[in-house]
């Protein structure tokens, strides 16, 4: 009995962390997304601007990163 419940606390703990992992792939994904989807704007900075903090922070040095190849 005991060993169940010490298989489901486990199995539980694995699904979270799997779903943690998927939502940062999810972030670092759409924030490629945004860089390509403001290269390819006529204004950058103010496409950059229009979006969360969150998501222009990295995607300025992400961008940074781009306009050097």
């Amino acid at each position: 009995m005991f060993a169940w419940f010490v298989f489901f606390v486990v199995a539980e703990f694995a699904i979270v962390k799997l779903i943690i992992i998927i939502y940062k792939i999810e972030y670092i994904l759409f924030c490629i997304y945004f860089n390509i989807k403001a290269l390819n704007h006529s204004n950058t900075e103010g496409y950059l601007n229009s979006k969360a903090v969150e998501v222009r922070e990295p995607a300025k040095q992400i961008i940074e990163i781009m306009k050097k190849y």
